[in-house]
Parts: structure tokens; C-alpha cells; sequence
């Protein structure tokens, strides 16, 4: 188990990751990415705000293709990345 809870039952809650990764990331002074690929402050990292960082650090090279960001985040459809990252296919 990756994440135990504290109480000693098999899982924690959604919110306690939320609640690590945000506090994690504002210890580390960590700024994340969002999906328009500007910077965000320590305290708006969330776990899924992890995926948006990756596709928009990967978009920045410019031989990244959407495909290769589709595959990266498991999108089922290419569509998915498309409508999410479609401005990074203006550069």
C-alpha cells in the first residue's frame, strides 16, 4: 500500500491526498502548470493538476505530438487530449 491511513483501514481518503500534495508542494515551493500552460501558485497543486503539469511541459517541445501526450496520461481517445490541450496545437 502506497498511502496507508492513519486509523489503520485499507485506504485513505481522496481529500487527505489532496490535502499531502497540496501541503507537500507549498513546503517545496513547487508551481504547477495549468492546462493554459501558465504557472500556478504551490497552493493549487491537487493531484490530478500533476497530469496537466506533465502534458504541458511535454507540449513545450516541440517535438511532442499530441499523441505522445495522449499515451503519456492514457487518454481513451485522442479526442480527450485534443479538447483539454488544443491550444498548444496553435504554436
Amino acid at each position: 500500500m502506497v498511502f496507508p491511513s492513519r486509523e489503520g483501514s485499507d485506504h485513505i481518503t481522496t481529500e487527505t491526498v489532496r490535502n499531502v500534495v497540496e501541503d507537500l508542494a507549498v513546503e517545496a515551493d513547487v508551481c504547477p502548470r495549468r492546462t493554459d500552460g501558465e504557472s500556478a501558485e504551490p497552493e493549487e497543486l491537487h493531484p490530478h493538476a500533476l497530469r496537466h503539469s506533465l502534458a504541458s511541459y511535454m507540449l513545450k517541445d516541440e517535438t511532442t505530438r499530441l499523441i505522445d501526450v495522449r499515451n503519456r496520461l492514457r487518454h481513451r481517445s485522442i479526442q480527450t487530449s485534443e479538447r483539454v490541450y488544443e491550444h498548444f496545437q496553435r504554436r
